[in-house]
């Protein structure tokens, strides 16, 4: 169903969204005695509730749902022992091979909770919660339980291509060689688990050859994880012949699947090139992780692979590189090993590399800023020129070149300016990140116009389209000279652009703060415009400020009178919630009220009644301190006796932080309570009657407070039978 929207306090927000529903639902399946009432019922609503979800949010709820009922729970255990898993696995063999494949990530959950070894469980006591771990018992019913696990994810492997989803198949049949998570375990099990995990490696080793580079190099990473573990028994099992057999079979099994992995040419070039956490020989020789040592015999490897490349061999290296880089990541580190590659290729072989540079493919030329480095460095930079040239005249890898640029020694600026002007012309946002990029780096040493003419118009551009992925752009503003030494004309735009970014984050902060060094009034004045289109805006997800200053700490405390006007200033134009803006911020800045904070606020008390309203906003965003009662005694004693500003003192001074325990609010009481009794002996008659009336409602509250706590101790006590 769609989704309706909410009106609260005369503003439209989302209405409840679907994945709230499906979690709730979830929520309710797992309690009580519905979990297991009817298992078969529970797994086939699981696999059609999975279905039916078209989103990961919604898919969360359903898989973690189906975790934990598939999983050894101790209530289950000791009733039906290995029970449930039994009927699952029977239940997922009876579906046909289309029905499995259809059902395969419930599957797949499903039968990876039935190889664990765990058994995890929670009682609950009036006073306490106690987490229980330990190990399955081994029985003929859990061996054929385990072992008919493997055999179904076995026949759903065979039955998928390769992808995310056969990734997981696999990674569900390691789950029978993982021992019990803290929880000590019989030899017996050790037996079972080394047994079932030479099962898997073995069917792992038949499907090699039908797997892709990057699924064999995962494929060996894991091996390697399992041999680390197990290539050596403890001191106490040892001297079990059972389990010394049952290690022997595992690390037979390794050692098969490892030679068929070390017959792979092609896998051997690849697993150097690519992956951050590939193996290599060392990494089997030593029994730890010496990953130093292992860098260095990669790095000899990468040294052998370059020697390999010729001319004869070029066309060959190119086009199984193009193979190469097909592997998608998110992670930086995955290439490492092929940015390497590239710099000494252009170090040893520059013609070679000059001759692949026409030919690159759109992923290959991703590369091109390590290989346009390469051979500058290498001191081909006049055979570069005229080929980066020829490409920004033809539209050619803008993007690549703009990253290149940010970096280069012999920067161009009028390349960069060639590029934004396309750039923009075509709003290509990939290349006018790069843009912003280049003209930062570029910034220390080539101040002049990269702000103006580069970085300014490409944010602008971006930002158009609600684009701020410039704000970040994987640099410290601290750190460069862009922002630095910039005019009031030049700073107006960009804080401009600043007032809509959705979520000011670190970057952001980061951002204003080198600007407020110079421009700190600026800095104040867009943090008010933040607020104001906050309240006005219709995007709920709209954060003015971040809740934990770290970078404009330091220049914001540095002006306490621009921060205290300009907060006032705010207040007078909207009161409304002036706690969470104004308020706010100055409790952040200054969470102690630190010099010359409190002066600063008396001084409005004392100017008028709208300054005691203010200041009233801004305790209010603090939590009840014992510093604040000065200022609350000076506005008290400013006050008669039935205003009604004196409800906002109460409020301030029963604000509380964290509450622990039963007594919690209790404890807090007191301390209030005693606070305030130090009132009592003010010379102001005024402060005097309001700390009377709020020591004889505090002890009234404190009276219902204890009634509260000592009934709800009692009734949890009845409930659990203490």
């Amino acid at each position: 169903m769609p989704d309706v929207p909410n009106m609260a306090f005369g503003r439209e927000y989302p209405g409840t969204k679907s994945q709230a529903v499906i979690a709730k639902i979830s929520r309710i399946l797992e309690s009580g005695y519905l979990l297991y009432v009817t298992p078969e019922q529970m797994f086939d609503a699981l696999v059609k509730m999975r279905q039916a979800m078209t989103t990961e949010d919604e898919r969360k709820p359903i898989d973690d749902l189906t975790r934990r009922f598939a999983q050894h729970d101790r209530r289950a255990w000791k009733q039906v022992g290995p029970g449930l898993q039994r009927l699952l696995v029977d239940r997922i063999a009876d579906l046909g091979d289309a029905a499995l494949v259809a059902a395969t990530p419930t599957v797949t959950t499903t039968l990876r909770e039935a190889l664990s070894s765990t058994v995890t469980g929670t009682t609950w006591q009036a006073e306490s919660m106690t987490l229980h771990t330990g190990s399955v018992a081994v029985t003929d019913d859990l061996k054929a339980v385990r072992r008919d696990a493997l055999q179904q994810l076995e026949r759903l492997h065979r039955l998928l291509v390769e992808g995310r989803e056969r990734r997981e198949v696999r990674y569900a049949m390691l789950a029978a060689g993982s021992t019990p998570n803290n929880a000590g375990y019989s030899d017996l099990l050790g037996e079972v688990i080394m047994d079932d995990l030479a099962r898997v490696i073995g069917f792992f080793t038949s499907v090699l050859p039908d797997l892709g580079l990057e699924a064999k190099r995962r494929v060996e990473v894991d091996l390697h994880h399992r041999y680390h573990a197990y290539h050596c028994l403890p001191p106490t099992m040892a001297d079990n012949p059972a389990l010394v057999a049952a290690q022997r079979r595992l690390l037979n099994a390794i050692a098969a699947c490892r030679a068929v992995l070390d017959g792979d040419a092609d896998l051997d070039r690849y697993r150097a090139l690519v992956g951050h956490d590939s193996i290599t020989p060392i990494m089997w020789a030593k029994p730890g992780f010496d990953y130093q040592a292992a860098a260095k015999e990669r790095s000899a490897k990468i040294d052998v692979l370059v020697a390999s490349v010729s001319v004869e061999t070029a066309g060959e290296w190119l086009s199984r590189l193009e193979r190469f880089v097909e592997t998608r990541s998110d992670d930086m580190a995955t290439f490492l090993g092929l940015q390497e590659f590239i710099k000494k290729l252009a170090a040893a072989q520059p013609e070679i590399l000059l001759a692949w540079l026409p030919l690159l493919s759109d992923r290959l030329a991703d590369w091109l800023p390590g290989m346009l480095h390469g051979l500058s460095d290498a001191g081909h930079s006049a055979a570069v020129v005229p080929l980066i040239e020829a490409w920004v005249a033809e539209d050619r890898h803008l993007s690549s070149i703009a990253w290149y640029l940010q970096f280069a020694e012999a920067f161009r600026f009028d390349l960069l300016a060639t590029i934004t002007a396309k750039a923009l012309a075509a709003e290509d946002d990939q290349v006018l990140h790069n843009v912003t990029v280049a003209a930062a780096r570029q910034s220390a040493n080539h101040p002049d116009g990269l702000f103006d003419h580069i970085f300014l118009p490409a944010a602008q551009s971006l930002s158009s389209r609600r684009l701020f992925g410039w704000v970040g752009g994987l640099f410290n503003w601290d750190q460069l000279g862009l922002l630095k030494g910039l005019s009031t004309q030049q700073v107006g735009p960009l804080l401009k652009l600043l007032v809509k970014l959705p979520r000011l984050g670190t970057n952001g902060e980061a951002l204003l703060a080198v600007v407020a060094r110079e421009h700190l009034q600026a800095v104040i004045d867009l943090i008010g415009e933040r607020f104001v289109r906050e309240r006005d805006s219709d995007d709920f997800r709209y954060e003015d400020l971040p809740y934990g200053l770290h970078y404009l700490r330091e220049p914001f405390a540095s002006a306490p009178a621009e921060i205290v006007a300009g907060a006032r200033r705010w207040f007078d134009a909207d009161p409304s919630l002036a706690e969470f803006r104004g308020g706010r911020l100055i409790a952040e800045i200054f969470p102690n009220l630190e010099h010359p904070l409190y002066l600063l606020l008396l001084t409005q008390i004392e100017d008028s009644r709208e300054g005691i309203e203010f200041v009233l906003s801004v305790l209010r965003a603090f939590k009840g301190e014992e510093f604040l009662h000065p200022l609350l005694r000076a506005i008290v004693g400013r006050l008669p006796a039935d205003d009604e500003l004196l409800h906002i003192v109460d409020i301030v001074i029963n604000s509380s932080g964290v509450l622990t325990g039963e007594y919690g609010s209790v404890e807090a009481q007191e301390a209030r309570k005693t606070l305030v009794a130090e009132w009592t002996t003010d010379e102001n008659e005024a402060v005097r009657a309001f700390a009377a009336r709020f020591i004889k409602s505090a002890d009234n509250q404190l009276a219902m407070e204890r009634r509260r706590a000592d009934r709800s101790v009692a009734l949890r006590k009845i409930t659990y039978d203490e």
